[in-house]
């Protein structure tokens, strides 16, 4: 039996989380074994129960390479005799690299965002990655988009050749209980949110929460029930608090889909209303930053070409979604979700969405793997180090200015200056503007600055 090693952040809530864990299914379904490798999170048990081997292990995203964790990269490849690595997230690359360049093992490079600038984000906040990110994509076997945009996207920043790519978009495991046992709502009254709550989605949320509650203004029986966890919750509950009589917090669930089957409407972003749509529900994209649309079978080709993000198509107010909501009768919700559910079975079932390295090319390098990594990581410590030092001076400057204003200030108070205090004032006014004009300052104030905004 073949060995894939499947790396990703976490096993917590989260559209990646979902799509790897179909991903998994139908990859052991294939007669691979996997091995998961991410930290701990409430999804652990669903992929154990598909005989999944789970192994913890904590990424984080920074300049500088940790060779220990390379090496416990390395240790996991050697027990399992893993023969293939699919990396899933940007955060992965640090340690799961070098590992694989250095025990010569091949990988697939997933790039499950579509959000533009990405690369320019990371790079910007974590130099590192700027040379990293070239070599990590050029050196892959295969590269997986989710979007069309998002290939477009890493193949003019990196130069990559066609056929290093295949898009693959998000797909659904139809064999799930809860869709083959899904039907369409007969009326519209229960509500659902499915999101993290955090700073990003804050927006769609809050949103979502809106339509609902302009609808329940006309529908008293309507109910809301939000699923997530994260930093914001305060404010979604704040946000909620005029209808907490009709609204259920469940906070993180695993169990997504028999959440999704006891509801008609489904309002999100992204991987949550292709779920809706694989249960029959109505589902409205609520967008990133205003309200989109409702999905509908003349716009779900389109919507599907960028994730259910809602990324160019027309426009719904939120009046609008509601009018179209109230004119839905039984029919029309059979056809709307009849006619969803039939385009993403044909285009979007996990059973003719994956991928797997069988045949293994040689990689063109043009010095050795091993030293290539090797030189990587040096470049990469060192700047590390560099950043440490330019903020200590930083820091010792400040200080500096920080001791002239105070004697500025000391000298204000008294009536009289002294000949010798002006020329030390002089002298300490002369260092301090030497500093501020030198490269050095301004080379360490830069620095700062890319510090400042890693840790915003």
């Amino acid at each position: 039996m073949r060995t894939i090693l499947i790396c990703l952040n976490q096993l917590g809530i989260g559209g990646v989380e979902t799509a790897v864990l179909n991903y998994t299914i139908k990859l052991i379904e294939n007669n691979y074994k996997v091995v998961i490798l991410a930290k701990d999170g409430i999804y652990r048990k669903k992929f154990e129960e598909y005989g999944a081997i789970f192994e913890e292990f904590e990424f984080k995203v920074e300049n500088i390479y940790d060779n220990k964790k390379i090496e416990k990269v390395i240790e996991i490849i050697e027990k399992y005799k893993i023969e293939q690595v699919h990396i899933h997230q940007f955060d992965c690359i640090n340690s799961v690299f070098p590992a694989c360049v250095i025990k010569n093992t091949p990988y697939i490079a997933y790039a499950h965002t579509g959000i533009k600038g990405v690369y320019d984000w990371f790079e910007n906040s974590f130099p590192g990655y700027k040379e990293m990110f070239e070599i990590y994509f050029n050196c892959a076997q295969k590269i997986i988009p989710i979007t069309n945009q998002a290939k477009e996207e890493n193949q003019k920043k990196y130069k990559i050749p066609d056929e290093k790519y295949i898009i693959i978009k998000n797909s659904i495991n139809f064999e799930d209980k809860y869709i083959k046992e899904s039907k369409e709502p007969t009326k519209i009254n229960n509500f659902l949110i499915i999101s993290r709550l955090d700073k990003e989605k804050e927006i769609s949320i809050k949103n979502a929460i809106v339509l609902f509650k302009k609808y329940h203004e006309k529908n008293k029986e309507a109910k809301l029930t939000i699923v997530g966890d994260g930093e914001i919750k305060e404010n979604i509950e704040k946000e909620a608090k005029d209808i907490e009589d009709v609204t259920t917090f469940l906070g993180k669930r695993n169990d997504v889909m028999n959440i999704i089957s006891k509801n008609d409407v489904v309002i999100g972003i992204d991987r949550c209303i292709l779920e809706a749509i694989a249960m029959k529900k109505i589902a409205i994209i609520s967008g990133y930053e205003e309200m989109k649309n409702i999905v509908m079978p003349e716009i779900i080709d389109k919507l599907a070409e960028n994730n259910f993000s809602g990324e160019n198509i027309e426009i719904k107010t939120i009046p609008e979604i509601i009018e179209i909501i109230e004119k839905l009768t039984k029919e029309k919700i059979d056809k709307i979700a009849e006619e969803n559910y039939k385009y993403i079975y044909k285009n979007l079932n996990i059973s003719n969405n994956i991928h797997f390295i069988d045949v293994i090319f040689k990689q063109n390098l043009v010095i050795n793997p091993q030293n290539l990594i090797q030189s990587i990581m040096k470049i990469q410590n060192s700047y590390s180090k560099e950043i440490i030092e330019k903020e200590k001076i930083y820091e010792e400057y400040k200080k500096l200015q920080k001791k002239v204003e105070s004697l500025e200030l000391e000298l204000k108070n008294k009536e009289t200056q002294s000949e010798k205090t002006n020329k030390i004032l002089n002298e300490a006014k002369e260092e301090l503007n030497s500093v501020y004009n030198s490269k050095t300052w301004k080379l360490a104030n830069k620095i700062k600055q890319i510090i400042k905004g890693k840790k915003n």
